[in-house]
């Protein structure tokens, strides 16, 4: 069997191209295959669909001029957020939805000319046909540190003019 991904968890395994977690590996094992993400626990040695839909997933990113996964997540059933994706280099998780199809396009779209403020967004969710939603990492002490404004009232002063 090849190795198509790593399902990440306490024991970390690696994954066929028919989704079926096959053997047992290090942590650090394969580190250019994406890491398989699952909300819910699959049985070794048995095929799971979900986990051939990210490998499946993860070699269309080439075709569509992307740069390979980093990491796929995989939420349980019902759950709208469906897949996200996390590509290699600093990038944010891309949010796929139920079917990830659509949202691929309109990834390889954004990729192509991303706002400026994409830069600093933790998540991007691509499920909606019209829009990218962009959320921002939560604030951290060293950012408030650095930037001593942001813990700044609202000023009282009259604007000139």
């Amino acid at each position: 069997r090849e190795p198509r991904a790593v399902l990440a968890g306490p024991e970390p395994r690696a994954v066929d191209a028919d989704g079926t977690p096959f053997a047992p590996v290090a942590r650090e094992a394969f580190p250019e295959l994406p890491r398989l993400v699952l909300a819910a626990p699959v049985a070794p040695s048995e095929p799971s669909a979900a986990l051939a839909a990210a490998i499946a997933l993860a070699d269309r990113l080439a075709g569509l001029g992307l740069p390979p996964a980093e990491a796929i997540e995989i939420a349980t059933e019902g759950d709208p957020r469906g897949s996200s994706l996390r590509l290699r280099g600093p990038a944010p998780r891309f949010v796929l939805g139920r079917d990830p199809e659509p949202a691929l396009a309109r990834h390889s779209a954004f990729d192509r000319a991303p706002p400026p403020e994409a830069l600093l967004a933790a998540h991007i969710d691509l499920r909606f046909r019209d829009q990218a939603v962009l959320r921002e990492p939560p604030p951290s002490g060293a950012a408030q540190a650095a930037d001593p404004r942001s813990n700044a009232g609202p000023s009282t002063a009259r604007g000139s003019g």
